[in-house]
């Protein structure tokens, strides 16, 4: 899940079945698109897409990290904001 917090910041928070509950996990200085993003079926990974204000290449981009942590294990520069965002197929790629 991801949410917006103070007005430049994103929030992802792990939201667990069993038992339910909802854990803040980490925070990011920009704008997360929940919309554009995406969870592996496996539960391991999580695409996302950022828009972080910084020069580019980290401008915007797509990347991949593992859930729910944003410590990219791959990135990929996008230049604008028009992007369908992140899938995962079920086979895993």
């Amino acid at each position: 899940m991801v949410g917006r917090g103070p007005s430049r910041w994103s929030h992802v928070l792990r939201w667990r079945l069993d038992p339910p509950e909802v854990e803040p996990v980490a925070w990011f200085a920009g704008r997360l698109y929940p919309r554009r993003c995406a969870v592996s079926a496996d539960g391991s990974l999580l695409g996302y897409y950022a828009m972080a204000g910084r020069p580019p290449p980290w401008d915007s981009y797509l990347a991949v990290s593992k859930a729910p942590w944003l410590h990219a294990l791959a990135a990929w520069h996008w230049g604008s904001s028009w992007h369908w965002g992140c899938e995962f197929l079920a086979d895993g790629r």
